[in-house]
């Protein structure tokens, strides 16, 4: 988020100390694209950030899931051929790259699943994190 507002704003230095919230806000109001795009964006990185909350704060999982299919009802606000998309990585790469250029095409951001016996980089990172903390 701060990248992008360093990208929007001439002296975004000068924003401290700001929440996300307070940060989306500023996003939303500096916002250079059609206001439907800007609010459809704002509305789905807060759905973002409300998931991450719940997974940080150790949620249920019927509320982390609920507030998965809001952020993915939010997504297919913006990118509307993939509905119901529950690949949190996709939906991550998706904004982000909305973020920086507008609609991206998805197909070219999806992860691979793993082969037989491979594993995704991302959860051999967290093994390696989990034994290195044991």
């Amino acid at each position: 988020m701060d990248i992008v507002l360093a990208r929007l704003l001439p002296r975004a230095d000068k924003l401290r100390g700001l929440g996300f919230s307070q940060k989306l806000s500023v996003l939303d109001a500096a916002w250079r694209g059609p206001a439907d795009a800007g609010n459809k964006l704002c509305k789905a990185l807060f759905l973002f950030n409300e998931l991450r909350n719940s997974i940080a704060h150790g949620d249920e999982a019927r509320i982390v899931n609920r507030h998965l299919a809001r952020l993915a009802a939010a997504f297919a606000e913006i990118f509307p051929d993939h509905h119901g998309v529950k690949d949190i990585q996709l939906v991550a790469a998706g904004l982000v790259g909305f973020l920086a250029d507008g609609p991206v095409n998805l197909d070219k951001l999806r992860i691979p699943e793993p082969k037989n016996g491979e594993r995704r980089a991302v959860a051999a990172c967290g093994e390696s994190e989990k034994a290195a903390r044991e």
